[in-house]
């Protein structure tokens, strides 16, 4: 149980980061839409 609890949280943390990825991408690209992403 705790192994799975412990994968679901490395998950959590690297969709985290593959979010901050795709929000930095469009922070460059359309800035006007950067509040809409970060709200």
């Amino acid at each position: 149980m705790f192994s799975l609890i412990e994968t679901a949280k490395l998950q959590q943390i690297s969709a985290y980061k593959w979010l901050r990825e795709i929000i930095e991408h469009h922070m460059f690209k359309v800035d006007y839409q950067t509040p809409a992403f970060l709200a």
